[in-house]
């Protein structure tokens, strides 16, 4: 059985919201987002490089249907970031109930914690989002040296 393992950037008072750009996630008003990209150190590419894997072998994602949303209108774009082909070619498993379209290549629909128990049934490494269900992850999480005093936790 496969190990499904989540990240999450986190600031030191627990929001996760709207981390990687301005427009990530402005629901319920915040106006902070991208406020982890500012103090993203170099090393950090090559990091998260080493949880996705590479073109030739890269790690599956798991994909609550926000972050889905977000990741296909970003990363199939960006060329001059070895994250963007990885995660292009990765296969990605969203967990949606909704019946829009999952448009990116090697993305999959999952319904239900069935079809979830399907995927970690497989012997292979995955990746999953902070927004994917937490019965079935073993947690690891990025903590940012930023106080936000406003967010999603």
């Amino acid at each position: 059985m496969r190990k499904i393992i989540t990240t999450a950037l986190v600031s030191l008072d627990g929001v996760m919201q709207g981390s990687g750009g301005p427009q990530e996630d402005t629901s319920d008003g915040f106006d902070l987002g991208g406020w982890s990209t500012q103090f993203r150190a170099p090393e950090s590419g090559a990091a998260i490089l080493g949880l996705v894997g590479t073109l030739d072998k890269p790690c599956d994602l798991l994909l609550g249907r926000k972050t889905y949303d977000n990741f296909a209108s970003y990363w199939p774009n960006v060329q001059d970031n070895p994250i963007g082909p990885v995660f292009t070619k990765a296969n990605k498993y969203v967990l949606t109930r909704g019946a829009a379209k999952l448009d990116w290549a090697n993305s999959h629909r999952m319904r239900n914690m069935d079809d979830l128990r399907k995927v970690k049934a497989a012997n292979f490494p995955a990746v999953a989002t902070d927004d994917a269900p937490n019965s079935v992850l073993a947690k690891s999480v990025a903590v940012n040296g930023s106080i936000l005093a406003d967010g999603s936790e």
